[in-house]
C-alpha cells in the first residue's frame, strides 16, 4: 500500500467524522491505532503537559524561551520556551 493513498483516504475519514458521516465504531477502530482527529490540538496539549512537568520542577512556569523540553517520541525536543511565548502572543491578540 502506498503512503500516498493511505494518506488519501484517512483525510477522507477525518472530513466525513468532521461531517459526523464516520460511524462511532469506526471511529473508536480509527482512534485505537493512533489516530489523531486534530493534529494542532493533540500538539498543544502535549506542549501544556511538558509546560505541567517544568512547571513541577521548578516550581514556576516562566519557561526561558531558549528552553528545550526532552520528548520521548522527539530526539531534537520540543521548543518550549518559544512555544509558551506564542501562547502569550496569542493571548494578548486574544486568539487563545
Amino acid at each position: 500500500e502506498s503512503a500516498t493513498n493511505l494518506g488519501t483516504w484517512l483525510d477522507k475519514q477525518k472530513q466525513k467524522k468532521k461531517k459526523s458521516k464516520l460511524t462511532p465504531s469506526l471511529v473508536i477502530l480509527l482512534e485505537e491505532v493512533g489516530v489523531v482527529w486534530d493534529f494542532y490540538l493533540d500538539q498543544w496539549e502535549k506542549n501544556y503537559v511538558l509546560l505541567i512537568q517544568y512547571n513541577r520542577r521548578e516550581g514556576h512556569g516562566n519557561v526561558p524561551r531558549k528552553y528545550i523540553a526532552e520528548e520521548e517520541d522527539n530526539a531534537s525536543g520540543v521548543k518550549l520556551g518559544v512555544w509558551l511565548d506564542t501562547q502569550r502572543q496569542k493571548r494578548k491578540r486574544r486568539k487563545l
